[in-house]
């Protein structure tokens, strides 16, 4: 393809197995093709945002003086949050340099660069739970308490404590994401306006995560199906019986607030 690119009048070229699409451009070399794709998609793994990339590419769409631009916001922006996720797992030397320079005056031993990195990787970490936290509370309302610790893994899942205050199990596979404390706390916002908020409680399960009532599985209020590619919030009917509601954001969630606040009814006949 590296050649055919570079003797046609292509702006862009395709390759894919039948599963996964890369798209190259010329970003680093006017009509030489770039060796890294601009953007992949993965028919087994859809993505919303290479979705919406991919239709730059329909006939009606298509701009080929765009082309470029977009390209390089693609490759750059992907190429950046990889970085990102690695540096608040692992951060390098620079940047654990960096940050001990701005704060600390003293000199910098071995000793002392390999506690700022460990320092470096906790702040960062933290950094991402208070920002989960200001969401969490703007959603349940200024002043509200937030009772469950939100996980300072970027880019990764979380294990807090449940929130009917069990000791966690590390070895039943199952991972409580930040996506789905936060869903949980939407809800608790949105019920806490007809019933007690201590009443409600998560419990998770390796395949999805259902919000009960007193604790009980006689009694689910919703449930969340999340994953990386798909968010389904669902809802029951007075026969249990499960209502799934596609979303694109969790804020889409309080969309269902007049049937969420159904369901504790139905326990009370």
């Amino acid at each position: 393809m590296l050649r055919y690119f570079h003797t046609s009048s292509a702006r862009v070229g395709i390759l894919t197995n039948g599963v996964t699409y890369r798209f190259f451009t010329d970003l680093d070399n006017p009509n030489v093709m770039d060796s890294k794709p601009f953007l992949e998609l993965d028919m087994l793994d859809v993505k919303e945002a290479a979705v919406h990339e991919v239709k730059r590419f329909s006939k009606s769409s298509f701009n080929p003086d765009e082309l470029s631009l977009a390209a390089a916001e693609l490759r750059y922006t992907k190429e950046i949050k990889q970085l990102m996720a690695e540096q608040f797992v692992r951060p390098s030397e620079e940047l654990v340099a960096f940050f001990a320079s701005k704060v600390y005056a003293g000199k910098k031993t071995k000793g002392v660069m390999e506690r700022f990195g460990e320092l470096t990787q906790r702040a960062l970490q933290q950094f991402v739970t208070d920002s989960i936290n200001e969401r969490l509370r703007q959603a349940l309302g200024d002043g509200a308490a937030i009772p469950a610790a939100v996980p300072a893994q970027l880019g990764t899942t979380s294990d807090p404590a449940p929130a009917s205050g069990s000791a966690p199990d590390k070895d039943d596979g199952v991972v409580t994401t930040a996506d789905e404390i936060e869903a949980f706390h939407i809800v608790k916002a949105i019920l806490r306006e007809t019933i007690d908020p201590k009443r409600v409680v998560m419990r998770d399960a390796k395949s999805y995560c259902t919000v009960l009532l007193d604790d009980s599985n006689r009694k689910p209020l919703c449930r969340f199906r999340f994953s990386d590619t798909k968010k389904v919030f669902v809802l029951f009917d007075e026969q249990k019986n499960e209502i799934p509601c596609a979303i694109a954001d969790l804020h889409d969630i309080y969309q269902y607030s007049d049937r969420i606040k159904q369901v504790p009814s139905f326990y009370a006949k």
